[in-house]
């Protein structure tokens, strides 16, 4: 970095004075190439992080909704509805045969349910998907006895280029009682 000198006073000294009489303190005072400064009251400011260019798909908490149901074989173990939004700056296009999202319980993988829809999603759009898991599947003797913990992910196959790819998990309980 270079060093600017005014009158023997460096740069960094001139804009520290301006700084503390900008913020109602003129105690601060340049003196032989030292800053004597007495109490400067300095307000923060508000941390900007650029967005990155790109696609960012997220699952929206307050737009996602998951409820325990039966414990029949006819009865979906879980239903509900997955809010997604793309909160980048492009849009996001994906390959048609890939889920773009998809709910499950990890020790039971043969209970999830993998949406195929949209084909893409444009910066700021937002669409929810319905879920419906474990209809048609054996529930009894499996151990979905009290809480157990659901994912939910988008482009969980990461055939999207994302800005951020660690935003792509949602986790919740659900409380089941299937003996």
């Amino acid at each position: 970095m270079k060093k600017f000198l005014v009158a023997g006073v460096s740069m960094f000294a001139i804009a520290a004075l301006a700084l503390s009489m900008s913020m109602g303190d003129a105690s601060a005072v340049v003196k032989k190439k030292k800053i004597y400064k007495g109490p400067v009251a300095v307000k923060p400011l508000p941390v900007v992080v650029p967005t990155a260019p790109g696609p960012d798909l997220v699952v929206l908490p307050d737009q996602t909704e998951l409820t325990a149901g039966g414990c029949g074989i006819n009865d979906e173990l879980i239903s509900g509805t997955v809010g997604v939004k793309n909160q980048g700056t492009d849009r996001a296009e994906r390959l048609i045969v890939e889920p773009i999202v998809t709910v499950w319980i990890p020790e039971m993988l043969d209970m999830k349910d993998d949406k195929l829809v949209p084909n893409s999603l444009a910066p700021k759009e937002i669409f929810s998907t319905d879920v419906h898991i474990g209809k048609g599947k054996i529930k009894a003797g499996r151990g979905l006895v009290g809480k157990r913990k659901i994912y939910i992910s988008v482009d969980p196959y990461n055939k999207i280029n994302e800005s951020n790819e660690q935003n792509n998990l949602l986790v919740r309980e659900l409380t089941f009682n299937c003996k």
